[in-house]
């Protein structure tokens, strides 16, 4: 990891986002460029409301390493903010394959599955939470009110 990307990073972190943009365009323009630099634009569109930006760069940070998660995940996020159910769910469950233990990527696909009143299909899911509860509260809160959805027991 470069010391640019980083400093973007902290940019980031610090809600400097126009900075950090101009950042990471620099670093994709060099030779130091790599999924994360990539991942990372994509992110950081995201936060300004660039959203057809930022799916080019999700994409083009997949392009560099085709199992890196949280860009399936970020392009699933952008899907799911403009009620595209269908590309925001396969590309949740792109990220679940990569991570499977993953409790966002869980919830994220429950929560679509709900969306999409495939009610069945998120309560196959939820089979995950059976034997331990959620490991934050955020997770907690959106499990019991997928639950409160699908009804408390799993099939």
């Amino acid at each position: 990891m470069s010391q640019s990307y980083l400093d973007a990073r902290e940019l980031l972190r610090e809600n400097k986002i126009d900075e950090a943009i101009e950042l990471l365009l620099s670093i994709e323009k060099s030779s130091e460029s790599n999924y994360l630099n990539l991942y990372a634009l994509g992110y950081a569109y995201q936060l300004k409301n660039k959203l057809a930006s930022a799916l080019i760069f999700y994409k083009k940070s997949i392009s560099a390493n085709e199992n890196f998660a949280p860009a399936f995940s970020g392009i699933a996020n952008i899907h799911a903010k403009l009620e595209k159910y269908d590309i925001a769910l396969e590309n949740y469950k792109n990220a679940h394959e990569l991570e499977p233990l993953s409790e966002d990527h869980i919830l994220n696909i429950m929560y679509t599955l709900l969306r999409l009143n495939r009610i069945h299909e998120c309560r196959k899911y939820a089979k995950f939470f059976i034997d331990k509860k959620p490991t934050n509260l955020e997770h907690e809160k959106v499990y019991s009110y997928i639950l409160s959805h699908i009804g408390d027991t799993p099939n």
